[in-house]
C-alpha cells in the first residue's frame, strides 16, 4: 500500500527479480528475473508465464522491456548475452519470440512504448543513441537513430507522457512526433529514476 506503506500480499516472479513494466490497462506485471521473463496478472498476481530471452544466447539478463499497448500477453524485450555486451530487442506473445529481433552490442538500453502499439523508442547506452522501432506481426525493425538528442554513454530511463512527449531521466524532454528537444530540467542527480503521473500531470524524480 503506498499510503500506508503496509504489505497487502505477496507472491514470487522468479529470481533476481529488477526491471519491471506493467500494461497500460494494469492487466500484467513483467519482470526481467535470473534468465528471463516472468509475468503475474493483476490484481490476482497469479504467475502466467516465465521464458527464456535471447535467441542466439537463451539465459541472458534482462536490459529492460514495455507491454505492447492494447496487449498484455505481448512484451518487447531488450537483453543481452551472458558472456558478453552482445543485445538483442524483440517482441514475445505468451513467451514466444516473433521472428524479426534487432542485435547489436550495447551496454544498456530503455525502452517505452508511446500510444502506438506499432511503434516504440529505445536508447541504447552506446553510440548509437535514440532509436524508433517498428513492432509488427513479424517482429522489430529499426527505423532510425539519432544521436543528439540524449547523451550517449550514459544509462538512463525513458517515459511517456500519454500524450507526444518521452521524459527521461536525465531531464531531456523529447517531442516523439518530431523526434526533437522539447526542454530540459535542470538540477536532476546523476543515476535518477523518473516516473510520470498522467492522473496529477506530474513528473517524479
Amino acid at each position: 500500500d503506498p499510503v500506508g506503506l503496509e504489505l497487502r500480499c505477496e507472491t514470487v516472479l522468479g529470481a533476481d527479480a529488477g526491471r519491471m513494466a506493467i500494461s497500460r490497462a494494469d492487466g500484467m506485471v513483467y519482470a526481467g528475473v535470473d534468465l528471463g521473463v516472468g509475468a503475474l496478472t493483476l490484481p490476482g498476481l497469479v504467475s502466467t508465464q516465465l521464458f527464456l530471452v535471447n535467441p542466439a544466447s537463451p539465459g541472458g539478463p534482462v536490459y529492460d522491456l514495455d507491454v505492447v499497448p492494447g496487449a498484455d500477453q505481448s512484451v518487447v524485450v531488450g537483453s543481452r548475452s551472458l558472456f558478453n555486451n552482445s543485445s538483442w530487442l524483440g517482441t514475445y506473445d505468451n513467451g514466444t519470440p516473433r521472428t524479426n529481433v534487432a542485435a547489436f552490442f550495447t551496454t544498456g538500453m530503455a525502452i517505452e512504448f508511446g500510444n502506438d502499439p506499432a511503434l516504440f523508442y529505445c536508447q541504447q547506452f552506446n553510440s548509437s543513441g535514440f532509436q524508433r522501432f517498428t513492432n509488427n506481426a513479424q517482429g522489430v525493425s529499426l527505423i532510425d537513430s539519432d544521436t543528439s538528442i540524449l547523451p550517449t554513454g550514459t544509462a538512463l530511463d525513458l517515459k511517456w507522457d500519454g500524450n507526444s512527449r518521452l521524459y527521461s531521466s536525465v531531464g531531456n524532454v523529447i517531442y516523439a512526433p518530431t523526434r526533437t528537444l522539447a526542454g530540459t530540467i535542470a538540477g536532476i542527480p546523476a543515476a535518477s529514476k523518473v516516473c510520470y503521473d498522467p492522473a496529477s500531470s506530474r513528473l517524479l524524480f
